[in-house]
């Protein structure tokens, strides 16, 4: 196995099915519960946020497509980074690196003629762009930012057991599935609720204004689940990226050493008091610093889409 994955001394135990979850997982958290209310909000049209969720949904797949390619043949733990690298030279791969290190921190229409009256009417009643095409701009950064993660299948080509189908046929499938999950979603938010209805922008979605029991406890827990699962997913990349820069020199050597399980102990650390720091930020600064990262993230995330469709 060692020859079909050079430089490798992780363990080796990534199949299909884990390759999807460790995406989906990221994105569901990060994307489904947290970002779908912002994007109705600064979109200002149903509408537009549906075009938008297929746009950022189209971007991503071009970009994840060749990653899923590169990745059954350059079998490197790492990912983007590993492959920039070797396609553009090495600061083109450092910088590429810090950027997913810092990144890491998704369907129903009624048939009724008289029915679909009503619930479509938030889509068309205040127009195209009633936020202008600032809030375009703003609705597609965080839409792009909610499909990062999907870049983790590349992460998980070094250490999958049979990259050259598990890693195709998982990006595949899992963004079809994320493109149900957001649109459908989505396109529910909007024919209940008025994108200019007071906390809007909280997520997730009140449920209590349906008078269903419990519901905000029930999808309190539900987000808690997704939540535990993003940073989970988010923790592997983190690791797997600070390993990979590591092996390759860029960073000190220290981070690339394993146990006996082939886990990389000291990246996993630092991985983790990466995201205490961030979490405490977003506590103490969440209506600036949080928002800011937030956009430089989504920003990234475009940038790095657009490397790799135009590469």
């Amino acid at each position: 196995m060692a020859d079909k994955h050079p430089n490798n001394n992780l363990k080796l135990s990534i199949g299909f099915g884990s390759a999807i979850s460790i995406v989906i997982g990221t994105i569901i958290g990060s994307g489904l519960f947290f970002k779908q209310a912002s994007v109705l909000d600064s979109a200002g049209s149903s509408t537009m946020a549906i075009i938008a969720w297929i746009f950022g949904g189209l971007i991503t797949l071009t970009g994840r497509l060749t990653i899923a390619e590169i990745g059954a043949q350059m079998l490197y733990t790492g990912g983007l980074y590993v492959y920039i690298e070797n396609l553009y030279g090495r600061i083109c791969g450092f910088m590429a690196g810090w950027m997913q290190i810092i990144v890491y921190g998704p369907a129903i229409i009624a048939s009724v003629a008289g029915f679909m009256s009503i619930l479509m009417a938030n889509f068309y009643r205040n127009g195209w762009f009633p936020n202008g095409f600032s809030g375009v701009f703003t609705t597609m950064l965080t839409v792009n930012f909610a499909f990062s993660g999907t870049e983790l299948i590349g992460v998980t080509a070094g250490e999958a057991e049979n990259p050259q189908k598990a890693i195709p046929s998982a990006i595949k499938t899992t963004l079809w599935r994320l493109l149900i999950f957001f649109i459908g979603s989505i396109a529910v938010m909007s024919a209940l609720i008025p994108y200019m209805v007071a906390g809007v922008t909280q997520s997730p979605f009140v449920y209590d204004s349906i008078h269903v029991p419990f519901a905000a406890n029930i999808m309190n827990f539900v987000v808690l689940t997704a939540i535990i699962s993003a940073a989970n997913s988010g923790l592997y990349a983190s690791t797997r990226m600070l390993w990979s820069l590591s092996n390759e020199g860029t960073i000190p050597t220290i981070f690339k050493k394993t146990n006996k399980n082939g886990i990389p102990v000291l990246a996993l650390i630092f991985s983790m008091l990466g995201g205490v720091f961030a979490l405490v930020s977003s506590k103490i600064a969440a209506d600036t610093v949080y928002l800011v990262l937030v956009s430089i993230s989504g920003l990234a995330v475009v940038f790095s889409f657009g490397w790799q469709s135009l590469g």
